[in-house]
């Protein structure tokens, strides 16, 4: 291409005798930032007259030797002489460079807050910016808090910015607090975006965003939820108490469990009770001998009846009768009568 745009030119001498151009490189300025365009180009030019400079990329110019605002890329520079009567061109290649793409990478590392750049120009400035906008550090890692947002920005030796953010919140409310079992249990989950690993009391274990679980026995429970960050693994944790209402036993199931009890000191039931129960807010028990007469009575839903009378005397072997009335922390009541055999070898 260079050799036959300087025959034109030579052509054109020969046959008007004036002809005479030339386009040389003087200098480049390459892209300060990655996808940037302000390159630059200076040429030197040799014409007769006004001239056209056009690159390969559409963009040209009239009686200047520079080109400005260039993306990175491969261009040709054509010189056009447009002196009336002389026509002559001329060409060059050059190349406009930039930087690679300037890259964070924010990761934690234990309670730390850490920062990785690629690309750009070394040497990196940081800057950790606070809520108010106010830089607080501007070292490459800070100490985490989670539930707190980071803002990290990086700047590069010819001011290329790149920024980030971190933040992890885990946050959740559930429709109940306390319910009666079977006591199903819905989250609603108010975190930040991330990955969720949900332990509902050691009882079950899900990775869905929003669960729900179904707790068949009572007693007390920690639903914990951890959130881990995607992109920085770092996490967050939070948890809260649920109760599952009622009594470990069914109201049907009672009357298999507690038929016969002997409280002869062997540790082996030697107590008539209601035990195993949870969240219950009233309690009332009484124990009534064949005659109707009122023989025992407690009102702590956590004692039981060990076959003494109100006066602390053994009671006779025997058949006798229970009334149990109890209320949940959720208003549910439950009530309960039946029998119960006394086995002591006291007659």
């Amino acid at each position: 291409m260079r050799k036959l745009s300087v025959l034109i030119c030579l052509l054109f001498s020969v046959f008007f005798g004036k002809a005479q151009c030339n386009l040389s490189l003087i200098d480049t300025v390459h892209v300060a930032c990655n996808g940037g365009n302000d390159g630059m180009v200076q040429f030197e030019v040799v014409s007769q007259g006004d001239f056209i400079i056009k690159l390969n990329n559409g963009q040209q110019t009239l009686n200047s030797n520079t080109i400005n605002n260039l993306p990175a890329d491969q261009y040709l520079a054509i010189l056009y002489d447009t002196l009336t009567s002389v026509y002559c061109v001329d060409t060059v290649e050059f190349k406009i460079k930039e930087p690679a793409a300037l890259e964070l990478y924010m990761y934690c590392e234990g309670l730390r807050l850490n920062s990785e750049v690629f690309g750009g120009v070394e040497d990196y400035s940081y800057s950790w910016i606070n809520d108010e906008g106010f830089v607080f550090s501007e070292s490459e890692y800070v100490n985490f808090q989670a539930s707190e947002q980071y803002v990290l920005e990086v700047l590069d030796q010819h001011f290329c910015k790149v920024r980030d953010t971190v933040f992890v919140n885990a946050d959740f409310v559930v429709d109940s607090l306390v319910g009666s079992v079977p006591f199903e249990v819905q989250v609603v989950n108010l975190s930040s975006l991330g990955n969720y690993y949900w332990d509902f009391g050691g009882v079950g274990e899900y990775f869905d965003f929003s669960p729900s679980h179904e707790f068949e026995e009572v007693g007390e429970y920690e639903i914990g939820l951890i959130v881990v960050d995607d992109k920085s693994d770092c996490e967050d944790f939070s948890s809260l108490v649920i109760h599952a209402q009622g009594f470990e036993l069914s109201l049907n199931d009672w009357e298999g469990m507690y038929d016969v009890f002997t409280p002869n000191g062997d540790g082996v039931n030697d107590t008539f009770s209601f035990l195993e129960n949870h969240a219950i807010s009233w309690f009332s028990a009484a124990i009534y001998n064949r005659y109707g007469k009122k023989v025992f009575e407690w009102m702590d839903s956590e004692k039981s009846w060990d076959g003494k009378n109100i006066n602390g005397k053994v009671m006779s072997d025997g058949v006798y009768f229970y009334s149990m009335r109890a209320m949940g922390e959720n208003g549910q009541r439950y009530e309960k009568e039946g029998v119960i055999t006394l086995i002591s070898g006291v007659n």
